[in-house]
Order: structure tokens, then C-alpha cells, then sequence
């Protein structure tokens, strides 16, 4: 009676971890949102989305460089993650603040521009807490863009 019950059990711990490995329980962190495009209706021309992005990016706290052309931007804003770090007896369990300056070009046109993440600072992205960080900041800088522009319309 007692290896019935052991069977039983073992059965229900197998269909259990089974259940949960075909499912997809991991911890994987989304991508993030390292890319923006926006197609506009109407032609503000360059300068004028120029100056949006450039007024809507200070106000966010970015600071703004100039590109390699008349057409393209530099914005950058420095972020900070927790991370896991090693200690001196090669445990794992310290937190430390990490911080990096992220970099995005920024591409316009008459009737578009795009905000794109270098290849650098896309890995700084690694954890679930700093994605979510890069991508309010992301909507928060195309809301104020956004706003711009309308602003610039009226």
C-alpha cells in the first residue's frame, strides 16, 4: 500500500514540474523598447521636429549633442540598475548600483524621425526592473514629442 501511495505522489510531482517546464515559467526579462518610430500626418519639416525633440528631451532630463549630419541628433541621460555582484569570498548575493550614460540617435525627416539605442547601450538593459525603467522613459520622450508638435500646429 505504502509503494502505491509513493507512486502516486512521484506521478504528481512529474505531471506538476512537467506542467510548469512546458508552460514557460522562466524569469526572462522583456525586451526592451529600444526603438522608436513615429510617422506624423502632417510635414512639420526638419527643423521644426528638430526643435520638438530637442525642447521634449531637455524637459525630460536628457541632454542633447549634435549629430554627424544636419538631420540627426545625439541625446543621452544617464540610468541606474541594481545589480548582482560578487564579493570578496565569491558570493553572489550583494546589490550595488550600476550606473551608465545611454546613448540614442536620433534620425529625423519632414514627415518622421526615430529614436534608436546604440549597440552599447542596448546591453545595459538586462534586468526586468531597468526595462521597464528605459521603457517609461522611452513613452514618456514620444508623449512630449508629441505634445510639441501639437503645441506646434495650434
Amino acid at each position: 500500500m505504502k509503494t502505491l501511495t509513493i507512486k502516486k505522489s512521484i506521478l504528481a510531482a512529474l505531471l506538476v514540474s512537467t506542467t510548469l517546464v512546458v508552460s514557460g515559467c522562466n524569469h526572462a526579462a522583456p525586451a526592451p523598447a529600444t526603438k522608436t518610430e513615429a510617422q506624423l500626418k502632417h510635414s512639420f519639416g526638419t527643423n521644426h521636429i528638430t526643435a520638438a525633440i530637442t525642447n521634449a528631451a531637455q524637459d525630460n532630463g536628457w541632454s542633447i549633442e549634435k549629430g554627424n549630419s544636419a538631420d540627426t541628433l545625439v541625446i543621452k541621460k544617464s540610468f541606474t540598475k541594481k545589480e548582482t555582484a560578487p564579493n570578496a569570498r565569491g558570493r553572489t548575493w550583494n546589490k550595488v548600483n550600476v550606473s551608465q550614460e545611454i546613448l540614442a540617435d536620433v534620425k529625423v525627416s519632414d514627415k518622421a524621425y526615430t529614436i534608436d539605442l546604440t549597440p552599447e547601450s542596448k546591453t545595459f538593459f538586462s534586468n526586468y526592473n531597468a526595462n521597464q525603467e528605459l521603457n517609461r522613459e522611452m513613452h514618456n520622450l514620444k508623449n512630449a514629442i508629441s505634445v510639441e508638435l501639437v503645441q506646434e500646429i495650434l
